[in-house]
């Protein structure tokens, strides 16, 4: 299972002084979701990256759950590519972005799951995590030992742990870069939108504000269909503050000034993030590996 990098958490988000803010390069016009550009993104791990490293987790977990004489569950793909893109749309910085989609999902923050996803059974989930469905620890399956944290762990530990989250820089050394939503310069960014969206019937402080409304969150079973009300509010909040992010050239700064920092972080952090790089290629290169002697193909 994939999940989206957390969309309102930042790290390092004080208030600079002014004395000491990075220097903006040139103010991008950004009006679509691809325009969105950062120093940052080469470091970011790829959705092919993620792909290679949880196929080779599945395929050890799969072999390790057939020494058992148990089927293996099959697993819910996930379109990586969509999750990095759909990362790159959700920052504290700006809330939410995207203005391709707001006229008919809004903020988007409904979990879609497709299919009928297997049910596991006891035997599954001891043999799988090493506990049982109401989590005591499992140590043995029909006499044989059971490795601590189940096959799953087996196949995390091939690949050297948990694959990073494609397009979200939170696995990079220290959180990656920080997010400044103190600064000035993105303070005076937000005053702007937010006059903007008063001016539309829009009562919110900042663009992350309005999206993190929990009037937006299902309640309850996520899997039932959104109040209709509800959601026709939100579309067209979303909507508004799409429009108010132009016409105040909102995107354009908050980008031109998270660049800045991510430049910054670049410059102080090049050891660790050369080292980041470089594990991240040899973990890919195990998971690639693994694939080859699994005799599965990995594209």
């Amino acid at each position: 299972m994939v999940f989206l990098a957390a969309p309102i958490a930042g790290c390092g988000s004080g208030r600079p002084e002014s004395a000491r803010l990075p220097a903006l390069g040139p103010v991008p016009a950004i009006t679509a979701l691809e325009q969105i550009a950062r120093p940052i993104d080469p470091y970011l791990p790829a959705a092919s990256q993620v792909k290679e490293l949880h196929q080779a987790i599945d395929a050890v977990t799969a072999r390790c759950v057939k020494t058992y004489g148990l089927p293996s569950i099959p697993t819910m793909s996930a379109d990586f590519e969509d999750v990095a893109l759909q990362n790159r749309a959700r920052n504290q910085l700006y809330g939410f972005f995207d203005p391709g989609v707001t006229a008919t999902k809004g903020y988007d923050v409904e979990t879609v799951m497709s299919g009928h996803p297997v049910q596991p059974t006891e035997a599954d989930i001891a043999v799988l995590s090493g506990h049982s469905g109401t989590g005591a620890v499992v140590t043995t399956y029909d006499g044989k030992p059971i490795p601590a944290g189940g096959c799953h762990q087996v196949g995390v530990d091939a690949v050297d742990g948990d694959p990073p989250t494609p397009g979200s820089g939170v696995s990079l050394p220290d959180g990656g870069p920080p997010v400044p939503i103190g600064d000035p310069r993105v303070v005076r960014a937000d005053t702007r939108w937010s006059a903007c969206m008063k001016a539309e019937g829009y009562s919110y402080a900042n663009p992350a504000d309005a999206y993190a409304d929990a009037k937006w969150r299902p309640v309850g079973n996520t899997l039932s269909r959104p109040d209709a009300t509800r959601k026709r509010e939100e579309r067209a909040t979303a909507t508004a503050d799409m429009a108010c992010k132009q016409e105040t050239d909102f995107m354009g700064v908050a980008i031109a000034v998270q660049s800045a920092y991510d430049r910054q972080y670049i410059a102080s952090h090049s050891a660790a993030l050369k080292a980041f790089t470089e594990h991240l290629d040899d973990r890919v290169e195990k998971a690639a590996q693994i694939m080859a002697t699994d005799g599965t193909e990995t594209g």
